[in-house]
């Protein structure tokens, strides 16, 4: 699997091209099943996991999010999450970016690209 690398991401990819293709992909009919949660652990150190998949044209993926409240103890994001992509006719998974930030809601955030999305 390719991992595109935030910083090429950076100096390829102009904001606002990207906003838009994102934007016309998603007009397309697409197949959102129902998101999973898994609980993780138990007591202070428990956490939560979330499975969402989904499908649109010759593209399939999965969203894996986490939540650990004690993480900020450690130092660490609260949050975790990281995203599958698949190709749609293959099932070979394709380039990903560790850009670390939700390409969907973007949009809808700080228009500066892509660290503080």
């Amino acid at each position: 699997m390719v991992i595109l690398k935030e910083e090429m991401l950076v100096r390829t990819l102009d904001y606002p091209s990207a906003v838009e293709a994102l934007e016309e992909a998603w007009r397309e009919p697409s197949q959102v099943p129902a998101r999973s949660q898994v609980e993780l652990g138990a007591g202070p150190g428990a956490g939560k996991m979330w499975l969402m998949p989904a499908a649109a044209g010759s593209a399939a993926g999965v969203k894996v999010v986490t939540q650990f409240d004690g993480n900020a103890a450690l130092g660490l994001d609260r949050i975790q999450g990281s995203y599958l992509y698949l190709d749609g006719e293959t099932g070979l998974p394709m380039p990903c970016s560790t850009a670390g930030c939700s390409p969907r809601s973007a949009p809808r955030r700080s228009r500066r690209w892509p660290r503080d999305c």
